[in-house]
């Protein structure tokens, strides 16, 4: 479904708290230690070129 560049606008003027994020849980070390990083196959996109940036 496409998002209208007026509805991002509205998103983007929300501030950080008045973000309620409080049905989310933290990601803890036990979360990080299960993790698996997956990369999706494709070619030459933007993650490759951040993962080249970034490296």
């Amino acid at each position: 479904m496409p998002v209208s560049q007026e509805r991002l606008d509205e998103i983007a003027a929300i501030a950080d708290e008045d973000i309620d994020t409080s049905d989310i849980p933290e990601a803890d070390e036990a979360w990080f230690e299960g993790a698996k990083l997956v990369r999706p196959p494709g070619g030459e996109g933007t993650g490759k070129r951040n993962e080249r940036r970034f490296a």
